[in-house]
């Protein structure tokens, strides 16, 4: 079933996608504010459970069309969105940056389509996130102690990396520039948008992984991301304080499973092990990897996947 970066090109084109295309349907769902995000329904063949998927941070759910297919495979129907602000899902700001006021937007997001999918997918509910829908699965955890049978967080957004100046001081900066009309223009520290990175400067250690997905965002220029905005940034960077409250995680009945990425550039590590610690249930596993370890080459990838499925079980 697991694929291999040999021929991988040709057996997702060929074996994968239409594989997910006929399990798969769109629509949007409306969120508390009003919007219409972006969801794909896959149906396993024979479903035991389903699979709530959230991305990460300038991301798209089509970023994990080959973790979806193996969900598939073992029993799992998944539910995906795009979240505000990223790919087919609407944007408040300029398409060159990802942008929210606040953090909880994409929390009650998640409440908005857990409340509408309650009738409709099978049971029981696990959940997998990533990065930055990490830090929006541990909020939701949180907040629904026992919604789910398992979670996976992989690489989580416990806490953004912001190294070089104290967090006070970083917040501080973009505090001041969301006073001066300033809240949706680019971190003057951002770096190119993500579609036009290299593979040797990417989250990445699978080339042929890492080529498949940008492909799928020159054809389409609505999986392409952008810079974090001030205010998405003010945003992430209070996630942890939220997530580590006092008494917070402690109240997570959900088994949780973290995957840490010990060559990650994007997020601290030692958070993770904090969560992981403080969760009734949690356990960790670090892995030598950059931060994407859904992306990474065989030799990572393929023992992860078995242990996600594993847990899924």
């Amino acid at each position: 079933m697991l694929l291999h970066e040999e021929q991988y090109a040709e057996r997702m084109k060929e074996e994968v996608l239409p594989y997910l295309a006929a399990r798969r349907a769109e629509d949007t769902f409306a969120t508390p504010d009003g919007l219409q995000l972006y969801r794909a329904r896959y149906t396993a063949d024979q479903p035991r459970a389903t699979v709530l998927l959230i991305h990460g941070f300038s991301e798209t759910a089509e970023k994990y069309l080959e973790m979806i297919y193996y969900f598939l495979r073992d029993g799992l129907s998944v539910v995906t969105l795009d979240q505000r602000g990223h790919g087919r899902s609407p944007r408040a700001a300029a398409h060159s940056v990802t942008h929210v006021d606040r953090f909880d937007e994409y929390l009650d997001d998640i409440s908005a389509l857990l409340d509408d999918m309650k009738d409709t997918a099978v049971k029981p509910l696990y959940l997998y996130a990533h990065s930055m829908g990490g830090a929006v699965g541990a909020l939701t955890l949180i907040r629904y102690p026992s919604l789910f049978r398992r979670a996976v967080l992989s690489s989580p957004m416990i806490a953004p990396r912001h190294d070089g100046l104290p967090l006070f001081v970083c917040r501080a900066i973009c505090r001041f520039c969301m006073l001066t009309w300033r809240a949706q223009k680019p971190i003057f520290v951002a770096k190119n948008n993500r579609e036009h990175e290299s593979f040797e400067h990417s989250s990445s250690l699978s080339r042929v992984r890492f080529d498949f997905y940008r492909e799928a965002k020159e054809k389409n220029p609505l999986l392409q991301g952008g810079k974090p905005t001030y205010a998405w940034t003010y945003a992430a960077l209070g996630v942890t304080a939220r997530i580590l409250k006092k008494g917070a995680p402690e109240r997570v009945n959900t088994p949780v499973l973290i995957f840490s990425a010990s060559n990650d550039h994007l997020v601290q590590n030692a958070p993770q092990e904090t969560l992981a610690r403080r969760l009734p249930a949690g356990g960790l596993i670090e892995l030598d990897c950059k931060h994407e370890i859904y992306a990474a080459h065989d030799e990572i990838l393929h023992p992860y996947v078995d242990r996600v499925l594993e847990f899924f079980k």
